[in-house]
């Protein structure tokens, strides 16, 4: 098939102007279509101008690169607009066209040029906080009563599908997460006496939470266990002031994928303390090595650890959390190892084929 694949926004940037990075193999959407090309498709990806990567890269499949279209208004790293989608599109033949979110004008774009080949992979599972919520609301009650009837949408969660719901006619039953490269992402089920932090350092993620845990944790008796955070972000002095008299907290800053796996996989739990996220693709990642997650309710794939037992849910958890995930850790590391395969890129390009034949067949 000939696929097209539309996501501007390709990792998140906290502020306006996108930090931009030496390259891009490490977002998740890059290994979405790295599998639809292993898999025998013709796949190529639009994304935002602003997301290019600092340094030439070669890859297997085509990226255009769109310039965002009035920036001060459309904001980039939140609701960008590259206008030139709709003639890309009606310029070229497309089997199939994923786009990213229901709120956004480049699916928007998409579907008043193809509807019939469009399916809209959506990710959240809330009304946007921007304006006050009015512009997200008023997307959902009036856009998509006007342009999206009958185009289908896949949630990436079960709290996406319960959201997008409410508004969208055409809901999936199948819902494709986050999906990870399993050829690089290696499992291990010898694990080591260490925890891991994959992050930001910014103040939402509550790493200072994550630290206080760590810190009773080894005062009761489990000095020989290591902290290691990883990432880089605003708050990184305040947290390595918090942390300055555990020299068991190593704050290594941003990792390449082949460094980050290889504490990852081999952690007893990543840890997660966030009051804001949607669907982490750190979470992901960990899962697919066999690592379990001790995680709050706020991430939406929060539902799928706890659904299939593999780490701990709660809000406002301590360093009892962390003792509980050490005392059953084989527990937790062999019910990821038996889920992990649901986590596979190449499944989910599956299961968008799946979707697609099946709306098809639903069409004639």
């Amino acid at each position: 098939m000939k696929v097209l694949i539309v996501n501007a926004i390709l990792y998140t940037s906290e502020s306006k102007q996108v930090k931009r990075v030496t390259s891009i193999k490490d977002c998740m959407i890059y290994d979405l279509c790295k599998a639809f090309y292993e898999k025998g498709h013709e796949v190529t990806l639009i994304a935002a101008d602003e997301y290019k990567p600092t340094r030439e890269e070669d890859y297997p499949f085509e990226i255009v690169w769109m310039k965002s279209y009035l920036p001060s208004v459309f904001i980039p790293n939140k609701i960008p607009y590259n206008h030139g989608i709709t003639k890309y599109i009606n310029n070229h033949v497309f089997d199939l066209i994923i786009c990213s979110e229901v709120f956004s004008l480049d699916t928007l774009m998409a579907v008043r040029s193809k509807n019939q080949n469009v399916i809209i992979w959506q990710e959240m599972a809330f009304h946007q906080k921007m304006a006050k919520q009015m512009a997200s609301k008023f997307w959902h009650n009036v856009i998509i009563k006007l342009y999206y009837s009958g185009v289908i949408v896949v949630p990436r969660t079960e709290n996406a599908k319960d959201f997008i719901s409410r508004y969208c006619n055409n809901v999936s039953d199948t819902i494709i997460p986050h999906g990870v490269n399993l050829e690089l992402f290696k499992a291990k089920q010898d694990k080591e006496n260490h925890f891991v932090v994959v992050s930001q350092l910014i103040e939402r993620k509550r790493i200072d939470q994550i630290i206080n845990a760590f810190r009773e944790f080894s005062e009761h008796d489990h000095r020989e266990y290591k902290l290691f955070i990883i990432g880089d972000g605003d708050c990184r002095k305040q947290l390595e002031d918090l942390a300055r008299d555990l020299d068991s907290v190593i704050f290594t800053g941003r990792k390449s994928h082949d460094e980050m796996i290889e504490l990852l996989s081999s952690a007893k739990a990543m840890l997660v303390y966030t009051r804001k996220d949607n669907s982490m693709i750190s979470i992901a990642e960990s899962l697919a090595v066999c690592t379990p997650v001790i995680t709050t309710s706020i991430p939406d794939n929060a539902r799928t650890i706890r659904k299939n037992d593999l780490g701990i849910v709660r809000d406002e958890w301590t360093y009892k959390e962390l003792e509980q995930i050490v005392v059953n850790n084989n527990h937790y590391v062999n019910n990821c190892w038996n889920y992990r395969e649901n986590l596979d890129n190449k499944h989910n390009v599956d299961l968008f084929v799946m979707v697609k034949k099946m709306e098809t067949s639903r069409r004639k």
